[in-house]
């Protein structure tokens, strides 16, 4: 939980690098913990979604929240389905 704090401040920085360098930070800590990440999505879900408006940023995102899901069992599926609405699951 120490480090959703400043992954959240990441998420919010505009330099879109600085962006996908935490996208990757997150899919790498998904694979880590898997479900234990769960209880944290809702935080992090907020600045993703906004982020899959942007081409250049889509992709990735749709990536991270596949990672998410995969990682995360059904309940992040729920949680990712709440937050962005618009995604469409790989496993269906």
């Amino acid at each position: 939980s120490k480090l959703i704090g400043p992954l959240r401040a990441a998420l919010l920085v505009k330099d879109k690098d600085v962006f996908l360098a935490t996208l990757d930070a997150i899919k790498c800590l998904s694979e880590v913990v898997g479900p234990a990440l769960n209880e944290h999505l809702s935080v992090l879900l907020i600045q993703i979604n906004k982020a899959q408006f942007d081409k250049a940023l889509k992709n990735r995102v749709h990536e991270t929240l596949g990672t998410l899901e995969e990682f995360g069992g059904p309940l992040a599926l729920s949680i990712i389905k709440t937050k962005v609405p618009a995604y469409a699951s790989n496993s269906m």
